[in-house]
């Protein structure tokens, strides 16, 4: 406890005050004022105890989930009973509690969402000054990624927005590995998109994803391809053969179609529309060595 003292003679009877700097924070101090007379004459101490204002909160940290807001802090320089949070969207003042703890969870948050978390010590009727951070909720995935149009070069995209959340961001990206291309979209409260100038027969993966600042939630993804534009390409080949007619012989012909086959599903695959088919009029050559 700390005692100050003020001692001036008075000529007439006014209001005085002092300012005390320099007290510890959240502390009680108690001034006691003395009147003074003449020669060692004194008159009757006036006590009055008093708060100081607590220091603010050290380190606040925040961490989240897509549901749940979490927080810790150091404890303030010198005393305090305990402390007040609170949450805030936007111009909205969510949830408010009163703890002695250094750490908190608010629950059932709206997801991709940027909430605002403040802190202050209390003492008494006395509150320090406002410690605040700011971080989104983990972003939830969009559902149902579909495809409700497409042609040779065009695809159109739907999605369902994810439940639970505000205003929604979303991240599209698709690639094309044959043609080694891909891109990236965003959009804000839209759940769908024509993308034009696509290759034709051409298997696209897309990917949406919700966003939140620089969170990302999962994928809900699908693999449209676009009508093909197809076109005949003629293979000749030659069979040479120790055994007569052995080239034209269907086992053969069996083994050489699948083996083109296999050969053709390692280079490519499915990401680009293909079919092979044995010319049904084809006459086979047979050399015998």
């Amino acid at each position: 406890m700390y005692f100050i003292f003020f001692n001036e003679t008075l000529n007439e009877t006014h209001y005085q005050s002092v300012t005390v700097d320099n007290l510890p924070m959240g502390t009680k101090v108690r001034l006691s004022v003395v009147a003074l007379g003449i020669g060692t004459l004194e008159g009757e101490s006036v006590d009055l105890e008093e708060l100081t204002t607590p220091g603010p909160i050290k380190n606040l940290s925040l961490s989240t989930t897509s549901v749940n807001i979490s927080a810790t802090w150091d404890r303030p320089n010198g005393g305090y009973e305990g402390f007040t949070v609170w949450l805030q969207l936007g111009d909205a003042t969510g949830d408010q509690e009163n703890t002695t703890n250094t750490y908190i969870t608010f629950q059932s948050q709206k997801s991709a969402a940027n909430y605002t978390l403040s802190v202050t010590a209390f003492n008494g009727h006395l509150k320090s000054s406002t410690v605040s951070g700011s971080m989104f909720t983990k972003p939830v995935m969009p559902t149902d990624a579909r495809v409700t149009h497409y042609n040779k070069s065009h695809i159109t995209l739907e999605w369902t927005e994810p439940k639970n959340t505000v205003s929604v961001k979303y991240q599209v990206k698709y690639n094309a590995s044959f043609w080694d291309h891909s891109l990236i979209k965003e959009f804000d409260n839209q759940t769908s998109y024509t993308f034009d100038g696509l290759h034709p027969g051409t298997k696209y993966n897309f990917e949406v994803r919700t966003m939140a600042g620089d969170l990302l939630s999962n994928p809900t993804t699908v693999s449209p391809c676009t009508a093909p534009e197809k076109r005949k390409i003629t293979l000749s080949m030659v069979c040479s053969s120790q055994i007569a007619l052995s080239c034209d012989n269907s086992t053969t012909r069996a083994e050489v179609f699948n083996k083109l086959e296999e050969h053709f599903k390692e280079l490519l695959k499915d990401e680009v529309f293909w079919e092979l088919k044995w010319k049904q009029n084809a006459v086979a050559t047979s050399t015998k060595h």
